[in-house]
């Protein structure tokens, strides 16, 4: 989920009616910054 007011992505999980926030990413990194966090 990309916030449009922020530089920030949401990803998140939804099990039944509880949703789990997985991460929380900053959008200004460098490239390929996040594949090597996963």
């Amino acid at each position: 989920f990309l916030l449009s007011r922020f530089p920030f992505s949401v990803i998140y999980r939804m099990s039944g009616d509880t949703i789990y926030v997985v991460s929380v990413m900053h959008n200004s990194r460098k490239p390929g910054y996040w594949h090597a966090r996963t």
